[in-house]
């Protein structure tokens, strides 16, 4: 076994290699599983288990979702083919309770005016998005691809935490 740590987000996985497959031991999270570039990780809703597994052959580039303690993140590794390890690329870890696009930056719900706050400022921008037909992602609460009144009682949510 080789031990990997990802210092860019703190995190540490064992790692088994052989000709057969690859595994991903998750040594601190609650759960990891593969994911998709662009997909929309929320610590409500994402789901995984301890560890994850690759064949010996694959070499291309995977993503890899994980939450832990309330938080979800992200990072790409290089699978590195049939003799070689898997590298980390690079990945992201968003704030206590915050969304995160895997890929991209996270994403703070319900901060439409862009502030870092989600606070009574946010308020009139959502309000106008809402009557526009515009769209915002800080402003889809329910991440449906719209902002309708379906996103108004998750936005209340948010301005009262």
């Amino acid at each position: 076994p080789q031990v990997v740590i990802i210092d860019e987000i703190a995190l540490g996985f064992s790692q088994w290699n052989d000709l057969v497959g690859k595994t991903m031991l998750a040594n601190s999270l609650t759960s990891i599983n593969v994911v998709n570039e662009g997909d929309l990780l929320s610590t409500g809703g994402f789901v995984g288990t301890f560890s994850i597994g690759f064949t010996a052959q694959q070499s291309s580039t995977a993503f890899v979702g994980f939450r832990s303690a309330g938080n979800v993140g992200w990072f790409s590794l290089n699978l590195g083919g049939n003799f070689l390890p898997i590298n980390y690329l690079e990945g992201a870890f968003a704030n206590a309770g915050e969304d995160i696009r895997v890929g991209g930056k996270s994403v703070l719900l319900g901060d439409v005016n862009c502030d870092g706050l989600v606070s009574l400022l946010d308020v009139q921008p959502f309000v106008d998005l809402l009557i526009s037909g515009g769209f915002s992602e800080k402003a889809d609460m329910n991440q449906d691809g719209q902002v309708s009144l379906l996103d108004v009682s998750p936005f209340v949510a948010a301005l009262s935490q």
